[in-house]
């Protein structure tokens, strides 16, 4: 089964998916060790990792949105949106386009801060049935908001969960029970992991020493989280000839 497979299978489960958010393969092993299902490339993430800001300047994906380019993050103020017909022909383009049926196309608008919640709803609408596979309303503004937009939108949902963004903050549960299929949580590693790092570089420019790490691992923890246990494997695995013609047997 193929990963797009996967994850359409995923979505075709009872409940809501929920994807952290990964912006590189560290955090991405660390998400699945911790259990999750599915992970988010967040744009803002990826981008920070080559030292840019969240403008649409280096990620593109799976999702199409209708902002003007330079893009913004959707909790950012100031922003600008193309016509409605003009972001349409590109998911309709998409959607005719795309070599599997199982590839996600998501639609993404930030007409809610420029044109209103009504018109959000509406390019929604019309993005599912252009083809779309699932809405990305970003940025509903009050809990009325959050739940409307999966009961008014006729197709699965996402949840864009931003800390301090302009969404108000509620139990992942909650969102489920009001209709989502996938909330994807984007900056909760990489806001943490600078916070981390500020103060593990204060500590050590302050005391001279190497700070004590917020979980003790020893060396060899650390490499068995990146699959060491699996390569070490390999070193052995042909040196013994009898080993080398059971396998090619089996």
């Amino acid at each position: 089964m193929t990963q797009a497979a996967r994850f359409r299978e995923l979505l075709r489960r009872d409940g809501m998916v929920v994807a952290p958010g990964a912006y590189d393969c560290i955090t991405a092993r660390l998400i699945e060790r911790a259990g999750f299902e599915a992970v988010y490339m967040t744009g803002a993430g990826t981008a920070a990792t080559l030292g840019y800001p969240d403008f649409g300047i280096v990620v593109a994906g799976i999702h199409i949105e209708d902002q003007e380019f330079p893009k913004k993050c959707g909790h950012l103020d100031d922003k600008r949106i193309v016509p409605r017909e003009d972001w349409v022909a590109k998911i309709r383009a998409a959607a005719q386009s795309r070599r599997s049926a199982d590839f996600l196309i998501i639609a993404r608008t930030d007409s809610r801060a420029v044109a209103g919640f009504d018109e959000a709803i509406g390019r929604a609408n019309a993005a599912i049935a252009a083809g779309a596979d699932m809405a990305f309303v970003e940025a509903p503004q009050t809990v009325e908001e959050v739940a409307a937009v999966p009961r008014l939108v006729k197709g699965p949902c996402l949840l864009n969960v931003v800390r301090g963004g302009k969404t108000p903050d509620l139990d992942l549960r909650e969102a489920e029970s009001m209709g989502y299929k996938l909330a994807i949580v984007p900056g909760l590693l990489i806001k943490n992991v600078v916070g981390i790092c500020e103060k593990m570089l204060d500590e050590l420019r302050t005391t001279h020493r190497h700070p004590a790490p917020v979980r003790e691992m020893s060396v060899r923890e650390t490499f068995q989280l990146w699959g060491a246990d699996e390569w070490d494997a390999l070193r052995t695995r042909f040196r013994d000839p009898a080993d080398s013609r059971r396998e090619a047997a089996e």
